[in-house]
């Protein structure tokens, strides 16, 4: 967005709520051309993307509390492979859950992004460059910052 006041800004206003008037229509057009450029991309979720963020974790924690209700096997053991589990799957869940958002959530609510890669873009890239974690509080951050007088480009 091109948001450089100019001279004649200053000369052609009479008073300054003028000027702000001013100002502040030349943000918004400025604004709504940014927004309106903005092209939304929904993404196609493979089957793999299902099974690896949902089936499989949820598989797997059907086998370890059959396995553990039937057998009664150490409950810390027990315990301990549920949370390492959650880790190795943790990472394609949030994936998953973020391309169902990509995929189903409206098309303003998309487009209200003001970053150049979109929010939730951002924090899939976040994700898979920096772990689960931390991408996942590198995008939170993002989010948190998505607001009029921010934006550009922003990469992870």
């Amino acid at each position: 967005m091109d948001n450089n006041i100019k001279k004649e800004d200053y000369i052609d206003a009479n008073n300054e709520k003028e000027l702000f008037l001013k100002l502040q229509e030349k943000y918004n057009q400025d604004y709504q051309s940014f927004y309106s450029k903005q092209k939304i991309i929904r993404p196609k979720i493979s089957f793999l993307d299902i099974f690896l963020g949902l089936i499989l974790p949820i598989s797997i924690d059907s086998v370890l509390i059959t396995i553990y209700c039937f057998h009664k096997y150490n409950l810390a053991l027990f315990i301990i492979l549920l949370i390492v589990n959650f880790i190795l799957f943790l990472r394609p869940f949030l994936i998953l859950s973020i391309l169902l958002y990509q995929k189903f959530a409206p098309i303003s609510l998309r487009r209200s992004c003001l970053f150049i890669p979109t929010c939730s873009e951002y924090t899939i890239l976040a994700i898979k460059k920096y772990g689960a974690i931390v991408g996942l509080v590198k995008g939170t951050k993002r989010i948190c910052r998505c607001h009029a007088p921010n934006g550009g480009e922003d990469w992870p």
